[in-house]
């Protein structure tokens, strides 16, 4: 566009001046003109012929001065000279009895009537040019607009990352087309799969905030990985963590219960406590109490926790609450049915006791996506 307004405002009306002064009107030019043109008989005035003429200023008929014109001269004797007038009007004249007749004619070089008629039309173009060149400028704004070429910009990187994260969450449910969970949750059915990675939003732009999201998840998909998710109820639960670099078979234990007053004391007091304060550990309104660890092959085997905060922190089945839920599964890979199998044994004799768990079972679910 700017291009566009520098052509025509600038190039083109320099080109024109620059023509418009080579083909300008000269004497040179104007002798050129009657040596081509001019009858057989007639002559162009010279210094050296005509050597008893004056030189004097041509004056048109309002007194000002007439540059490069072409003056005929008609002789009694029949003879005709033609005399010519320089840029400053000086031309030479003969003696004003031997002349009849005298003829005035400026000579227009063709090139330069067109010219004229260039610099006509383009004096109206130029006139008229504000009611297109307008909408142009407007329209060429707009298509720049920084904040539109962003969203632009936004848009494709979005499209770019969503193509690409989408081709990544397909060939994860690929491999972990069901989940197993060993529970006593009859009502468990839905399992979802997403991102292991926060999503901060941005009011102002969020699609830009999407973008960076995706864009950072790939760039640290190993470490991040993906998430499974159960659901409770109205509540989703974080059932597994699928990384690439975790290779060591983990499992994990979600307990979720409804909690007593007593049991709301109780974490009130612990809350207050320093040695657990960086638990982050706040009584639940709510009136229910989400917890649960991951638990090593070895640990399982030997029914015995690592270190001490896991022991404080293991929780106990309350298989006499009605409310009470457990969720025992895969942290971070996936097992079939017959694999999860093998380890529900150690789990009923480390966190069951060996107590008959009626209702209990292996639950298979479809893994979808969020």
């Amino acid at each position: 566009m700017i291009a566009l307004i520098v052509i025509l405002f600038f190039i083109i009306p320099v080109g024109i001046v620059i023509v418009h002064i080579n083909i300008k009107p000269s004497i040179q030019k104007n002798i050129k003109f009657i040596e081509e043109t001019k009858l057989v008989g007639e002559e162009v005035f010279n210094k050296n012929t005509h050597r008893y003429w004056e030189k004097m200023t041509a004056l048109d008929d309002s007194g000002k001065v007439s540059r490069n014109l072409i003056l005929k001269f008609t002789f009694k004797s029949g003879k005709i000279i033609y005399s010519f007038s320089n840029h400053k009007g000086e031309i030479f004249y003969p003696k004003k009895g031997e002349i009849i007749e005298v003829d005035y004619s400026q000579y227009i070089h063709p090139k330069r009537k067109l010219l004229n008629n260039i610099i006509k039309l383009y004096s109206i173009f130029m006139l008229i040019s504000p009611l297109f060149i307008y909408p142009l400028i407007a329209r060429h704004k707009k298509l720049n607009d920084p904040f539109r070429l962003e969203r632009i910009e936004t848009s494709k990187k979005l499209k770019l990352y969503s193509d690409i994260i989408h081709k990544k969450v397909d060939s994860v449910l690929k491999k972990n087309k069901y989940l197993y969970v060993y529970t006593n949750d009859t009502l468990l059915k839905e399992a979802n799969l997403d991102l292991n990675y926060r999503f901060f939003d941005n009011i102002y732009n969020h699609s830009l905030a999407k973008a960076n999201y995706l864009e950072g998840f790939l760039e640290k998909e190993d470490t991040l990985g993906y998430k499974v998710l159960l659901k409770k109820d109205d509540r989703w639960l974080i059932g597994q963590e699928l990384k690439k670099i975790d290779t060591v078979l983990k499992l994990k234990l979600i307990v979720d219960y409804d909690i007593s007053d007593k049991e709301i004391q109780h974490l009130k007091k612990l809350s207050k406590d320093k040695r657990y304060r960086y638990l982050n550990i706040k009584p639940d309104t709510s009136r229910h109490h989400t917890g649960g660890m991951v638990l090593t092959r070895e640990e399982l085997r030997k029914h015995q926790l690592g270190n001490s905060l896991k022991k404080t922190m293991k929780p106990t089945i309350d298989l006499s609450n009605s409310s009470y839920r457990f969720y025992y599964l895969s942290y971070n890979k996936a097992l079939s049915e017959k694999e999860l199998n093998v380890y529900v044994d150690d789990f009923k004799k480390m966190f069951l006791k060996n107590k008959e768990c009626k209702g209990c079972f292996i639950k298979k679910i479809k893994l979808t996506l969020e």
